[in-house]
């Protein structure tokens, strides 16, 4: 893995403190962080930066911030912030504790039917 774009305690933007690197995907590094203004954790996403070089890809990041910012559901992370510092992009987004759906399977844990149909009617 490369090296992150943000280090620990570095402040994005002025607002947002980095505490930790969570997680690197395909198109962004994710990092668990503390809105100093609003004294709460947040997600910062930050677009790869092989990726942010291309103006195509960096116009569909935005676009993606604009679009999931306008979404409201129990089970979804809601959209604070989104923004560009010295050439990355980012959005800032509700932290969720607990780990996702894919990591509780990963982990071995089956729903019983009554679950799994709980589950589904959450999600839909």
């Amino acid at each position: 893995m490369s090296a992150a774009t943000f280090a620990p305690d570095h402040e994005v933007v002025g607002r947002y403190r980095i505490a930790e690197l969570l997680g690197v995907g395909r198109t962004a590094e994710v990092y668990r962080a503390e809105d100093r203004s609003l004294h709460r954790t947040v997600v910062v996403k930050v677009l790869l930066a092989g990726l942010a070089s291309h103006e195509d890809v960096r116009r569909a990041f935005r676009d993606n911030i604009v679009r999931a910012a306008t979404l409201s559901h129990p089970h979804l992370a809601r959209v604070y912030d989104g923004g560009q510092e010295s050439g990355s992009i980012f959005v800032v987004s509700e932290y969720l504790s607990g780990g996702s759906l894919e990591d509780v399977l990963a982990a071995g844990r089956r729903f019983s039917p009554d679950d799994a149909a709980r589950l589904g009617r959450d999600i839909a």
